[in-house]
Formats: C-alpha cells, sequence, structure tokens
C-alpha cells in the first residue's frame, strides 16, 4: 500500500466542495471589488428629536386637557 499524500485521490463529493467554496470565494472578491458596502456610518438616514419641550407643545397641552383627564364627578 502506498501512502504517498501526492497519491491520494480524495472521494468526489469533497473535490465538488473545494470548488463550490472556490467559486463563492472568487465571486465574493468580485462583488467587493466592484461596490462599496453600505454601513449607513455618516449618512443621515432621519431627521433628530425636537429639542423642544414636549409639555410646552399645544397639541400635547390639548390632548392632556381633553382625553387624559379623569371623570367628573
Amino acid at each position: 500500500m502506498d501512502h504517498n499524500p501526492s497519491h491520494f485521490k480524495p472521494p468526489e463529493w469533497i473535490r465538488e466542495l473545494a470548488d463550490r467554496a472556490r467559486e463563492l470565494s472568487v465571486r465574493s472578491c468580485e462583488l467587493l471589488k466592484v461596490t462599496t458596502p453600505d454601513t449607513f456610518l455618516g449618512r443621515k438616514t432621519q431627521e433628530p428629536f425636537p429639542t423642544e419641550d414636549p409639555i410646552e407643545r399645544t397639541d400635547i397641552q390639548k390632548l392632556i386637557h381633553s382625553e387624559l383627564q379623569p371623570p367628573r364627578t
């Protein structure tokens, strides 16, 4: 029996798995070269919350004085 590693022939499924891994690696490298991934860093995605006091807003005041009042007896 020859134990020389150069004569070792892996099973077919191992060759297919290795080929698929190579294909995916090549495709991933090509995609990374084409576009820069968007990480949202430095991009303004929404407006900041208002700095005003919500209790002083008139719409909040109207809500407080209408629906949130306890029932009168």
